[in-house]
């Protein structure tokens, strides 16, 4: 009985961790696309990799 309710309440974990991981993008990226978000992301082109890489 513990073993199946341990097996249970780790699969309600594991669920609820994925839904607030979709919440969490979801709210950062609100139109599904990739934009940049202070802090977090920027959008950059190959080019500005490849000259960041040059640079440093």
């Amino acid at each position: 009985m513990d073993t199946a309710r341990d097996t249970a309440i780790s699969a309600i974990k594991s669920t609820l961790y994925v839904k607030a991981q979709v919440t969490w993008l979801q709210t950062r990226f609100p139109e599904a696309v990739f934009v940049d978000v202070p802090g977090l992301c920027k959008v950059v082109t190959r080019d500005e990799i490849v000259q960041h890489e040059v640079i440093h």
